[in-house]
């Protein structure tokens, strides 16, 4: 089996990614002194912090002298960056840190990865971003539309992005469905002509088939607009985060 590994994204998270990161990339502000948070919401500040590993699934922080287990950890300043445990939000459960790059009334952290592509013989490491937030030393979520509903409702800027997303994605409803009915009438009328015309070779007439194409044409455009939409969303999202962020 041969193993690829390449960078390939779905247009409309690579576009989300750097609409948001573009936007707020200047906003990063560093802590001055070095500590870790634990999920215990108990705070523990240090001169010298290290990261290390105890085995495949389990690791570690040191702060000065003390121990602190990843699991244990829920955000730490190591003197460079800020970063924050994922491990509620990924299958596998383990310990792995997000990094911050804005920090203000809403945190802002992405962490990259590869994802295993099985296509036939050759297996694909697709590389994505994860993006994440949190509210100070709130619960760490997935920067999603369920979740960003409930937490940016105060602010009046966010609330009409986020209706606008709303909006949108029932426009996407109506269109694919829509769409994906008028291509499945279409042909089957076309198939139903083509029956009727097997079965009257007489007939030497050939059936007409361009209003049965032309309602597959307009289903697929609407499809086609449905998918595209998608694009929208992710813009409404990132202002919305961008509108609260001070």
């Amino acid at each position: 089996m041969q193993v690829k590994i390449v960078n390939r994204f779905k247009y409309a998270s690579l576009l989300f990614s750097f609409i948001l990161i573009s936007k707020v990339s200047y906003c990063q502000v560093e802590e001055s002194e070095i500590y870790v948070y634990l999920f215990s919401d108990k705070i523990i500040y240090g001169n010298i912090i290290e990261f290390k590993k105890l085995g495949h699934f389990k690791s570690c922080l040191i702060l000065d002298s003390k121990t602190f287990p990843t699991n244990d950890v829920k955000y730490y300043y190591d003197g460079d960056g800020y970063y924050a445990n994922i491990k509620d939000l990924i299958p596998s459960g383990n310990s792995h840190y997000a990094r911050r790059y804005c920090t203000g009334k809403i945190n802002l952290y992405n962490k990259k990865h590869f994802k295993i592509v099985p296509t036939g013989d050759v297996v694909y490491l697709k590389e994505v971003t994860d993006n994440y937030y949190s509210k100070g030393f709130g619960d760490l979520k997935e920067i999603k539309y369920r979740n960003l509903k409930n937490d940016l409702i105060d602010n009046p800027e966010s609330k009409r992005f986020l209706s606008l997303i709303k909006k949108t994605r029932k426009t996407q409803a109506i269109l694919y469905f829509s769409g994906g009915a008028a291509i499945l009438v279409g042909a089957g009328i076309i198939t139903n002509k083509q029956i009727k015309s097997f079965n009257a070779p007489y007939i030497n007439t050939a059936p007409n088939y361009i209003p049965e194409a032309i309602v597959i044409v307009g289903g697929a455009i609407g499809c086609i607009v449905s998918l595209s939409l998608s694009i929208n969303k992710q813009f409404y999202l990132s202002e919305a985060i961008e509108a609260y962020k001070y």
